[in-house]
């Protein structure tokens, strides 16, 4: 994806996922509904928070 641009970031736990999304704006979040320590939709809704 590099090469077209695209900037690509990854987070390997629910707690990871929240504090980037919290640094950062992205333009696409995607998100494992099993990610360990809360699920993915739990991580986005306390980064809206």
């Amino acid at each position: 994806m590099g090469t077209h641009g695209i900037e690509v970031d990854f987070a390997y736990t629910a707690g990871k996922a929240r504090a980037r999304l919290q640094e950062h704006a992205f333009d696409l979040v995607v998100l494992d509904v099993n990610l360990p320590g809360k699920d993915g939709l739990g991580a986005v809704s306390c980064a809206q928070a």
